[in-house]
């Protein structure tokens, strides 16, 4: 059994057969459990690779749906902050909640309630697109985000809102979980 550590806690994690693959001309590896799409090991050549992990934040079991893609095809929420969203803000003062910057976007814009979280004091920010739960599909994850997972593979990752007054922790959560991905 391995010890997976996150900031204030510990949870043992079976130690269980993992499978490699190639996106974006990228070998990575993950965790046969982690995987929801259709996978072929023969195949493993991917255009994109959906996981689904389990997160513990703060004694809470958070479901996190990943896609694995090409860099190309997903840029960084953080880019997207800058290049897109500061330019699409709506009118008016944002809020502050959990340490983050809260904005909503023009409804005009395309963004129907959609809402900006981020967290404006880094270089490199943790930012957030959440749908208002009334407008949030039945059982859908209404936040998502976009980070690299190497200089080829981005990960889109779907989460619940619930996880924002915890974000620093479920950041750094998900960024460890992310780095197993990369074959040494």
């Amino acid at each position: 059994m391995d010890f997976f550590e996150v900031p204030g806690e510990t949870r043992a994690v079976e130690t269980e057969e993992s499978v490699e693959f190639s996106i974006a001309a990228s070998k990575l590896h993950a965790p046969k459990s982690w995987i929801e799409t259709q996978f072929k090991p023969k195949e493993n050549m991917l255009n994109f690779l959906e996981l689904r992990l389990e997160l513990q934040v703060n004694g809470q079991s958070n479901a996190v749906n990943v896609t694995l893609l090409p860099a190309s095809q997903a840029a960084p929420s953080a880019y997207l902050l800058d290049a897109l969203y500061i330019h699409n803000f709506a009118s008016g003062p944002s809020e502050q909640k959990y340490g983050l910057v809260v904005k909503k976007l023009r409804n005009e814009a395309g963004f129907e309630d959609e809402t900006i979280w981020y967290d404006a004091l880094s270089a490199n920010p943790f930012v957030a697109k959440c749908l208002t739960e009334k407008t949030a599909p039945d059982n859908a994850k209404n936040c998502i985000t976009t980070v690299l997972v190497n200089k080829r593979v981005s990960a889109l990752i779907q989460f619940e809102d619930s996880v924002l007054p915890n974000w620093r922790v479920f950041s750094v959560a998900l960024d460890k979980q992310l780095a197993t991905l990369t074959l040494n």
